[in-house]
């Protein structure tokens, strides 16, 4: 049974390549440099192994230059290291997200604005964003504050036991309490009652993705169904959508009841309508615009939509707390830099809550965590496609159907833009330090139109989370840094978590 479903599996993978190939390949006038390939598999043995495809990302550089080819069965790319290159392709207003995110995410994520291209996406972003405005002072006072506390206080019965706590996971529950009440206005309380499931869940589901991406064999959808992993993901989606259905059906059971959310003219963007709709969740918002009958919105749209904002905000926001963290613990200098400033700010308080004020005045807060996002970019690739041919230089024609990939891991490393770039140094990022950078050779939050949309708020929601547990500790890490290994997936992670002791200031 196993033989047949190998040779299954195998024969499909070889007439996907060869359908590709005869009909799919994309001419190149210019030669560009790379790793030998191979058929069908290409050049994935370069990214097979979890935690090998982020230092492989760096020998890619360093081997083969700015600009190197890879292929993944019959699609072939081109991987863009230097910040001129990455500057005109994410400037550009004309090529799209990937068409391989449609293969790896559609059945999660579904038809949300992250697969929107040219001119739909830009409509739909004026219309999402201003549910996603940080001047609501409700998401500081009552969210961002209540679960940073209640992280603390978990932390603080973790210390008074004797538990050294894997603080990434964590991060994850309290990051998901944030992101779930912020955008539907619930609480689910994932970190008060150690309810891991649904952040399990979306875990696992960027590993599915990653791997099936690393694995070209897999990208035929009956070769990945008929896998382990790919019979795994079908269960793990299946939670992931019943979780969010049943959010969205209680809020419009609440909002048919109390009959809240009044008429609103969408159109008027500019208006004093505009003022209104910006104190509406996102999911009120899009609940008000299926009832307007626009785009035909469905209640699937709507958890689509939903599930995608709370990806982008829950998982990657896990990571780079965790990588903080981690940086901050490694280097008790540099934490006792921070424990010096949050001491000027807050006095002996170790309880009061972070408003807008105090968040201005942490400055070297904000350099430790955009330094942790240089070294750890939570999603360390992205990937765009060209439409049609795109003049990158001169000398070079990009053709439509290219594949290309940009990873803020490698680039960000870069010793021309950052020296010593594997040292962790939050004082590049003081103000006299980061005058005169190349605006793209650093982009956690990727950069140009089709930037992250919630990249102010993920920033006030770090910086209170890490106000509240650096003022309440000081953090050392059981293990050496060197045994922490970032494994490559959409998001980056800790190999095997991160355990750290915590000493209460």
């Amino acid at each position: 049974m196993l033989v047949t479903a190998f040779l299954f599996l195998f024969c499909s993978a070889v007439i996907f390549y060869l359908a590709l190939e005869k009909f799919g390949t994309i001419k190149l006038a210019h030669n560009f440099p790379g790793p030998r390939s191979f058929p069908i598999i290409g050049n994935s043995w370069y990214f097979l192994k979890p935690e090998e495809r982020l230092p492989n990302l760096i020998r890619l550089q360093k081997e083969f230059g700015n600009r190197v080819l890879l292929k993944g069965g019959p699609l072939k790319g081109l991987v863009l290291f230097h910040p001129d290159d990455v500057q005109k392709i994410l400037t550009s207003k004309e090529i799209n997200k990937s068409s391989l995110y449609d293969m790896l995410l559609t059945d999660w994520l579904g038809s949300s604005i992250f697969y929107a291209k040219d001119q739909d996406y830009f409509r739909l972003r004026k219309i999402l964003l201003p549910a996603l405005d940080t001047k609501r002072v409700d998401n500081i006072e009552m969210n961002f504050n209540l679960h940073s506390k209640t992280l603390v206080k978990v932390l603080k019965i973790q210390e008074a036991n004797g538990i050294t706590p894997e603080i990434r996971f964590l991060f994850s529950l309290c990051a998901l309490d944030m992101v779930i009440q912020y955008l539907v206005g619930k609480r689910t309380n994932c970190l008060s009652s150690s309810n891991q499931d649904y952040a399990t869940a979306v875990h696992n589901q960027t590993k599915y993705i990653s791997d099936r991406g690393c694995s070209p064999w897999l990208w035929p959808k009956i070769a990945w169904k008929l896998s382990k992993n790919g019979a795994k993901e079908n269960t793990n989606i299946e939670f992931l959508h019943s979780f969010m259905d049943k959010i969205v059906l209680e809020r419009k059971e609440e909002i048919s009841r109390s009959k809240t959310i009044k008429p609103l003219n969408l159109d008027d963007l500019n208006g004093a309508e505009s003022a209104e709709k910006e104190k509406l969740k996102l999911l009120d918002l899009l609940i008000r615009e299926q009832e307007r009958g626009q785009f035909g919105i469905t209640d699937k749209y709507i958890r689509d939509e939903i599930n995608f904002f709370k990806f982008a905000g829950h998982d990657t926001i896990a990571s780079a707390l965790t990588f903080t963290v981690f940086l901050l613990a490694a280097n008790p200098g540099e934490q006792a830099k921070l424990h010096l400033e949050l001491d000027e700010v807050f006095g002996t308080d170790r309880d009061r809550n972070v408003d807008a004020t105090d968040l201005s005045q942490l400055k070297y807060l904000e350099c430790c965590f955009k330094e942790s996002l240089r070294l750890y970019p939570p999603a360390p690739i992205m990937l765009r496609k060209i439409d049609k041919d795109f003049q990158l230089d001169k000398e070079v024609t990009l053709p439509k159907g290219l594949q290309l990939m940009v990873s803020p891991w490698a680039m960000q490393k870069l010793p021309q833009f950052f020296p010593e770039p594997n040292k962790f140094q939050p004082s590049r990022f003081m103000p006299e330090n980061a005058a005169g950078r190349h605006p793209y050779a650093y982009i956690p939050f990727s950069a140009g139109p089709r930037n992250c949309m919630g990249q102010k708020t993920a920033m006030i929601k770090a910086k209170t989370i890490l106000a509240h547990v650096f003022r309440s500790f000081q953090v050392q890490l059981v293990n050496p840094p060197e045994q922490m290994i970032p494994m490559g997936s959409i998001i980056i992670f800790p190999k095997n978590g991160l355990n750290i002791k915590l000493k209460s200031r």
